[in-house]
Protein backbone atom coordinates (compact mmCIF):
# COMPACT_ATOMS: atom_id res chain seq x y z
CA UNK A 1 0.00 0.00 0.00
CA UNK A 2 2.83 2.37 0.91
CA UNK A 3 4.55 1.70 -2.43
CA UNK A 4 1.31 2.51 -4.27
CA UNK A 5 0.99 5.84 -2.45
CA UNK A 6 4.63 6.75 -3.14
CA UNK A 7 4.27 5.84 -6.82
CA UNK A 8 1.09 7.90 -7.09
CA UNK A 9 2.76 10.91 -5.48
CA UNK A 10 5.78 10.56 -7.77
CA UNK A 11 3.50 10.38 -10.82
CA UNK A 12 1.58 13.50 -9.72
CA UNK A 13 4.83 15.39 -9.16
CA UNK A 14 6.16 14.46 -12.60
CA UNK A 15 2.83 15.27 -14.26
CA UNK A 16 2.61 18.68 -12.58
CA UNK A 17 6.18 19.51 -13.65
CA UNK A 18 5.43 18.47 -17.22
CA UNK A 19 2.26 20.58 -17.27
CA UNK A 20 4.15 23.55 -15.84
CA UNK A 21 6.62 23.24 -18.72
CA UNK A 22 3.81 23.89 -21.18
CA UNK A 23 2.95 27.27 -19.68
CA UNK A 24 6.30 29.04 -19.73
CA UNK A 25 4.85 32.15 -21.37
CA UNK A 26 2.09 34.69 -20.98
CA UNK A 27 0.78 35.55 -24.45
CA UNK A 28 -1.48 38.45 -25.41
CA UNK A 29 -2.58 39.23 -28.98
CA UNK A 30 -4.24 42.56 -29.80
CA UNK A 31 -5.68 43.48 -33.18
CA UNK A 32 -4.75 46.91 -34.57
CA UNK A 33 -6.26 48.80 -37.48
CA UNK A 34 -3.45 50.53 -39.37
CA UNK A 35 -5.47 52.30 -42.07
CA UNK A 36 -8.86 52.42 -43.74
CA UNK A 37 -9.82 53.54 -47.24
CA UNK A 38 -13.24 54.01 -48.78
CA UNK A 39 -14.12 54.17 -52.44
CA UNK A 40 -16.52 53.08 -55.16
CA UNK A 41 -16.41 50.36 -57.81
CA UNK A 42 -18.58 50.24 -60.96
CA UNK A 43 -20.58 53.24 -59.73
CA UNK A 44 -23.02 51.06 -57.74
CA UNK A 45 -20.76 49.46 -55.12
CA UNK A 46 -18.99 51.04 -52.18
CA UNK A 47 -15.74 49.44 -51.03
CA UNK A 48 -13.99 49.77 -47.68
CA UNK A 49 -10.50 48.33 -47.18
CA UNK A 50 -8.93 48.03 -43.74
CA UNK A 51 -5.29 47.21 -43.17
CA UNK A 52 -5.00 45.08 -40.01
CA UNK A 53 -2.18 43.56 -37.98
CA UNK A 54 -1.76 41.95 -34.58
CA UNK A 55 0.60 43.04 -31.82
CA UNK A 56 1.68 39.92 -29.93
CA UNK A 57 3.20 40.34 -26.48
CA UNK A 58 5.11 37.36 -25.10
CA UNK A 59 6.38 37.30 -21.53
CA UNK A 60 8.70 34.58 -20.34
CA UNK A 61 7.73 33.17 -16.94
CA UNK A 62 10.97 31.22 -16.70
CA UNK A 63 13.49 31.95 -13.97
CA UNK A 64 16.35 31.41 -16.40
CA UNK A 65 17.23 32.70 -19.85
CA UNK A 66 15.90 30.66 -22.78
CA UNK A 67 17.94 30.08 -25.94
CA UNK A 68 16.57 29.97 -29.50
CA UNK A 69 12.96 30.99 -28.87
CA UNK A 70 10.73 31.24 -31.95
CA UNK A 71 7.19 32.62 -32.10
CA UNK A 72 5.15 31.40 -35.08
CA UNK A 73 1.69 32.76 -35.81
CA UNK A 74 -1.20 32.17 -38.20
CA UNK A 75 -4.08 34.61 -38.59
CA UNK A 76 -7.26 33.06 -39.99
CA UNK A 77 -9.94 35.07 -41.78
CA UNK A 78 -12.94 34.50 -44.05
CA UNK A 79 -12.65 36.00 -47.52
CA UNK A 80 -16.18 36.63 -48.81
CA UNK A 81 -16.60 37.25 -52.53
CA UNK A 82 -19.22 39.77 -53.71
CA UNK A 83 -22.21 38.14 -55.38
CA UNK A 84 -21.38 34.67 -54.06
CA UNK A 85 -23.84 32.76 -51.88
CA UNK A 86 -21.25 30.57 -50.10
CA UNK A 87 -19.87 31.34 -46.63
CA UNK A 88 -16.49 32.45 -47.90
CA UNK A 89 -13.04 30.97 -48.21
CA UNK A 90 -10.96 30.40 -45.07
CA UNK A 91 -7.62 32.12 -45.62
CA UNK A 92 -4.59 32.44 -43.38
CA UNK A 93 -1.52 34.61 -43.12
CA UNK A 94 1.49 33.44 -41.18
CA UNK A 95 4.89 34.48 -40.04
CA UNK A 96 7.48 34.04 -37.35
CA UNK A 97 9.99 35.88 -35.23
CA UNK A 98 13.14 34.41 -33.69
CA UNK A 99 14.84 35.45 -30.46
CA UNK A 100 18.34 34.01 -29.93
CA UNK A 101 18.14 34.72 -26.20
CA UNK A 102 15.05 35.50 -24.14
CA UNK A 103 15.96 36.58 -20.62
CA UNK A 104 14.27 35.49 -17.41
CA UNK A 105 10.87 37.21 -17.07
CA UNK A 106 11.62 39.23 -20.23
CA UNK A 107 8.80 40.57 -22.41
CA UNK A 108 9.07 40.82 -26.21
CA UNK A 109 6.65 42.17 -28.80
CA UNK A 110 6.00 40.81 -32.28
CA UNK A 111 4.08 42.76 -34.91
CA UNK A 112 2.51 40.51 -37.54
CA UNK A 113 2.61 41.29 -41.22
CA UNK A 114 -0.29 43.56 -42.17
CA UNK A 115 -3.17 42.16 -44.21
CA UNK A 116 -6.25 43.69 -45.80
CA UNK A 117 -9.92 43.05 -45.06
CA UNK A 118 -12.42 44.26 -47.66
CA UNK A 119 -16.11 45.12 -47.39
CA UNK A 120 -18.18 45.62 -50.55
CA UNK A 121 -21.79 46.80 -50.46
CA UNK A 122 -24.24 47.43 -53.29
CA UNK A 123 -26.17 50.68 -53.32
CA UNK A 124 -29.82 50.69 -52.17
CA UNK A 125 -31.62 49.74 -55.41
CA UNK A 126 -29.17 47.11 -56.61
CA UNK A 127 -29.26 43.34 -55.98
CA UNK A 128 -27.21 40.36 -57.11
CA UNK A 129 -28.82 38.05 -59.65
CA UNK A 130 -27.57 35.07 -57.59
CA UNK A 131 -29.60 36.23 -54.58
CA UNK A 132 -26.45 36.82 -52.55
CA UNK A 133 -26.39 39.32 -49.72
CA UNK A 134 -25.82 42.92 -50.84
CA UNK A 135 -22.90 43.20 -48.42
CA UNK A 136 -19.82 40.97 -48.47
CA UNK A 137 -17.49 41.54 -45.55
CA UNK A 138 -14.18 39.81 -44.86
CA UNK A 139 -13.77 39.02 -41.17
CA UNK A 140 -11.08 37.74 -38.86
CA UNK A 141 -11.75 34.28 -37.40
CA UNK A 142 -8.82 34.32 -34.96
CA UNK A 143 -5.12 33.98 -34.31
CA UNK A 144 -3.09 30.89 -33.44
CA UNK A 145 0.39 31.28 -31.92
CA UNK A 146 3.00 28.62 -31.25
CA UNK A 147 6.12 29.19 -29.17
CA UNK A 148 9.14 26.95 -29.80
CA UNK A 149 12.18 26.72 -27.52
CA UNK A 150 15.23 25.19 -29.21
CA UNK A 151 13.00 23.73 -31.93
CA UNK A 152 10.55 22.03 -29.55
CA UNK A 153 6.96 23.20 -29.22
CA UNK A 154 6.64 24.74 -25.77
CA UNK A 155 3.23 26.43 -25.81
CA UNK A 156 0.23 27.23 -28.00
CA UNK A 157 -2.24 30.08 -27.79
CA UNK A 158 -5.51 30.36 -29.73
CA UNK A 159 -7.97 33.23 -29.70
CA UNK A 160 -10.74 32.13 -29.74
CA UNK A 161 -9.80 28.97 -27.87
CA UNK A 162 -11.87 26.86 -30.32
CA UNK A 163 -9.86 28.01 -33.35
CA UNK A 164 -7.73 24.86 -33.39
CA UNK A 165 -10.94 22.84 -33.91
CA UNK A 166 -12.01 24.96 -36.90
CA UNK A 167 -8.71 25.41 -38.75
CA UNK A 168 -5.53 23.49 -39.54
CA UNK A 169 -2.02 24.72 -38.83
CA UNK A 170 0.02 24.60 -42.06
CA UNK A 171 3.67 25.65 -42.07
Amino acid sequence: MRVLILNTLAFLLIASNAAAGLTNFDIVAQREKLSQERGRVDGNTSVTSKEIRYRITIKSRSFKALNNVEAKYRIFYKDLQPGETDKGILQSKGGSEKFPLLGANETVTVNTSPFTLTTEQLDGNWVYYSGANRKSEDRVIGIWIRIYVEGTLSQEYCNPSTLSNKADWKD
